[in-house]
């Protein structure tokens, strides 16, 4: 994905643990071309404060605009997708449908873009807006 976009979507990056890896790579690019990330949500998943990976390029990002959440989830509950739910439902009421990507192990991808659906039936309609890529780890 390019920076251009940003023109017509807004982006919501979802992970869980190391998933995020793929999007710091996107991150960086972006924050080199000194591109406004308002149009960007992160949303990561850890077990606890001590997993959280990646601060410094977290932090740049939401200078230029993403909005960052960290989600602290130290029993691996699935309930902990409601959080993301929820920011989706805020994030539909606000403008227009966001372009969904989520990253992480399999379960939790799955869980996810299930969630998803079930709460914003038009993304059955609309599959290119959420994208998954699910792994096992390292």
């Amino acid at each position: 994905m390019k920076p251009a976009d940003f023109a017509t979507d807004r982006i919501v990056l979802i992970a869980s643990g190391i998933g995020i890896t793929p999007y710091i790579s996107m991150l960086r690019t972006w924050l080199a071309a000194g591109t406004d990330l308002s149009p960007v949500v992160l949303v990561h998943m850890v077990g606890d404060d001590s997993r959280r990976v990646y601060r410094d390029v977290l932090a740049a990002a939401a200078v230029r605009g993403a909005r960052v959440e960290i989600i602290e989830n130290p029993d691996a509950s699935p309930q902990a997708i409601d959080r993301i739910v929820d920011l989706s439902h805020e994030l539909a009421a606000a403008g227009p449908p966001p372009r969904y990507y989520i990253s992480g192990v399999p379960g939790f991808v799955s869980a996810t873009r299930s969630r998803l659906i079930r709460a914003h039936r038009d993304l059955l309609l609309r599959p290119w807006r959420i994208h998954t890529d699910s792994f096992t780890g390292y």
